[in-house]
């Protein structure tokens, strides 16, 4: 993947444009870049699943940058199921916001950590096409069910294990 980090178009800048033909993946909390014009993505060989906590927290804590896994409610998958297999390659997980207000200020009409979740751990690794994790996001709200809200803080400024994310993320984090 080293080639293809050689050719971002734009490497020196502090964010990421939100128009990109390019996806960042991970694999052992590393970044590398994922491109339409390698394919896309196929989805009749995914599936998305439910995932129990311990597959859940290991595939995480492998692959995301964090290094961390959070309070979860609920865990999904992403499973490549090409040539019969059935291999994750993706996890998402929503937990508890950090406060209640997060959702219910807004939508006051939601039960407090029940109805308002937060997508608290979403990677895909670098064997996901460009654009699955539209799909697989998708999928997840769809198994939600019911009157949920759930946020999200994604970066939009490419980063690796062990350094800064950008100018808002706490020092020494």
């Amino acid at each position: 993947m080293n080639a293809v980090q050689d050719v971002l178009p734009f490497a020196g800048l502090p964010e990421i444009p939100t128009a990109s033909d390019w996806c960042q993946r991970w694999r052992a909390r590393r970044h590398a870049w994922r491109h339409l014009s390698e394919g896309g993505f196929d989805a009749r060989r995914y599936v998305v699943e439910d995932l129990a906590e311990k597959p859940a927290k290991s595939f995480v804590l492998e692959h995301h940058y964090s290094g961390s896994f959070p309070s979860a409610r609920l865990r999904f998958g992403l499973y490549d199921t090409d040539a019969g297999e059935h291999r994750l390659c993706g996890v998402a997980v929503f937990g508890v916001p950090v406060t209640e207000a997060v959702l219910t200020r807004p939508l006051p009409g939601l039960e407090p950590y029940v109805q308002s979740l937060e997508c608290s751990r979403f990677v895909l690794t670098d064997d996901c096409p460009a654009n699955a994790e539209s799909w697989f996001l998708a999928r997840c709200f769809d198994a939600l069910l019911g009157p949920v809200c759930a946020e999200s803080f994604p970066s939009p400024t490419p980063y690796r294990a062990g350094t800064s994310p950008g100018p808002w993320w706490p020092s020494g984090t």
